[in-house]
């Protein structure tokens, strides 16, 4: 975890923010989005967190109403490495459709459907889509 953590860290100022206040609201938006993985973690004996529950909670961190989302697939069920990465993705794919796209407007609509790939069943196809 803390090599994700660096890792971010060095991108970050890779990207260089245009002041310390927006680079540390970056920051802890993705350090929020890694703590809420670690409580899936924490709570599942067996490890593994529920893709499904991975994607609403990162709307409702952002407080995303129920009525923008379109959220379906069968459960998938995540090892720790692939959920802290796919809940960075997520939180990326959140903060730049408030920013930029659909969730920014009330009207529009974010679609977020997955598969079990039909060759291999233990590969995830994550689809995301805005409506605007």
């Amino acid at each position: 975890m803390l090599a994700t953590i660096r890792s971010i860290v060095r991108r970050m100022v890779a990207d260089c923010p245009r002041s310390v206040e927006e680079y540390a609201a970056h920051l802890e938006g993705r350090l929020d989005a890694i703590a809420r993985v670690q409580r899936f973690l924490l709570r599942a004996p067996d490890a593994h967190v529920d893709l499904e529950e991975l994607v609403r909670s990162e709307f409702l961190a952002q407080s995303i109403r129920d009525e923008q989302l379109q959220i379906f697939g069968p459960r998938v069920l995540l090892g720790p490495k692939a959920a802290e990465s796919l809940g960075l993705a997520l939180h990326e794919l959140t903060t730049n459709s408030i920013k930029f796209g659909a969730l920014g407007c009330a009207d529009d609509r974010v679609h977020v459907r997955w598969r079990l790939q039909r060759q291999r069943q233990s590969r995830v196809v994550f689809d995301w889509r805005e409506r605007v």
